[in-house]
């Protein structure tokens, strides 16, 4: 399965494969679960630090396996997917999507991203940090900010309108393997997980 994977997904490395079951249960061919890891893995152009997925219960064609040299499933093995991206990409990703702002750098936190800006005033550059959401939506990440400090104070209501808007930015995720769909965004202490749905592993 590992070498199938590599080959299908032109990894560089093979991917790490555990499947699980009881002893007689393998030999019939039910495995109660897996999970798949796939090393290196390209999501156009970004490198997650984690590609893994959690494979539910499955049954293998045993005969048919033996006879053609590789795991053949009854049904395409379903399950959940993990993907983990560091600090430092989501902020590439910030920094190529945000369009009137240039994005210095991001700061996730525990639930929040702090994407690090700044705007000139008056002839003085001044540090602007906006405070947002991640999300997922459609295969995309999407990041809705709602709150701005400009040097360490609030930024006023009549200007922060403009300010969130030029940050804000849906970045859709490309490259995911055939039958895997990005459902859900979680922001934990320099990283960002998604999470998603995996209908069909062929």
């Amino acid at each position: 399965m590992a070498r199938d994977l590599q080959d299908r997904l032109g990894l560089d490395s093979p991917s790490e494969v555990d499947l699980r079951g009881g002893p007689v249960d393998m030999l019939t061919g039910d495995f109660s679960s897996g999970r798949v890891t796939l090393p290196g893995y390209d999501l156009d152009g970004v490198r997650p630090g984690e590609v893994a997925i959690e494979l539910s219960p499955f049954d293998v064609d045993v005969l048919g396996s033996l006879m053609g040299g590789r795991l053949v499933f009854q049904q395409p093995p379903t399950g959940t997917l993990r993907v983990e991206l560091s600090e430092g990409k989501v902020g590439r990703i910030a920094a190529s999507e945000a369009t009137e702002f240039p994005v210095r750098s991001v700061d996730l936190e525990e639930g929040s991203a702090v994407a690090q800006s700044e705007v000139a005033v008056f002839g003085q550059v001044v540090p602007v940090a906006v405070e947002g959401g991640v999300g997922a939506r459609d295969n995309a990440i999407v990041f809705e900010p709602y709150g701005a400090e400009a040097a360490g104070v609030s930024v006023p209501e009549g200007l922060v309108g403009r300010l969130l808007q030029g940050t804000a930015f849906v970045y859709p995720i490309g490259g995911l393997p055939p039958g895997v769909r990005i459902t859900g965004a979680e922001v934990e202490r320099d990283l960002l997980v998604l999470t998603g749905e995996v209908a069909g592993l062929t």
